[in-house]
């Protein structure tokens, strides 16, 4: 293949190749893809996997755990990402949501050792008549120890 041939896969085939797998995902998974691309969803979370959905998780170690998180994204790092929605009526974020998301990053860490757990997010939605507004929230999750003590207080 001469090197004008290369460049015509590499710039025309892939791309074409690819746009046309995304049309066929978007119809075969009900728009999942038009669905990130419509809430203005953070790149990091957009090109994730969803590792988890609405999945019990827990933990004995360091305090028992158990909760239900509502989406865990796993990046091409290797970073496991949780993300809470909360409807409000303003888009707005409280101690109380990043003690939650901090809580189940430490059983995340122990269920899958190995695996960082570096920060969250807390997805906001708002809905009224005829409209629907969304945001995400990136959050610095609390350490081990805070949620510890936290939890025993």
């Amino acid at each position: 293949m001469d090197s004008l041939t290369k460049f015509a896969v590499v710039v025309i085939a892939i791309p074409s190749a690819v746009a046309l797998l995304e049309h066929a995902l978007n119809k075969i998974g009900g728009g999942a893809f038009l669905w990130r691309d419509k809430e203005c969803m953070p790149r990091e979370l957009h090109t994730a996997s969803i590792f988890m959905n609405e999945e019990p998780i827990s933990c004995l170690k360091p305090i028992p755990i158990h909760g239900q998180v509502d989406q865990v994204f796993h990046t091409s790092r290797g970073k496991l990402i949780p993300l809470d929605t909360k409807t409000r009526a303003h888009h707005s974020i409280y101690e109380s949501d990043i003690v939650q998301l901090s809580t189940y990053a430490v059983a995340l860490r122990q269920m899958f050792p190995g695996m960082p757990v570096p920060h969250g997010y807390i997805r906001t939605v708002i809905v009224g008549h005829g409209f629907k507004s969304v945001r995400y929230h990136r959050v610095k999750l609390l350490s081990e120890s805070q949620v510890v003590r936290i939890a025993t207080s």
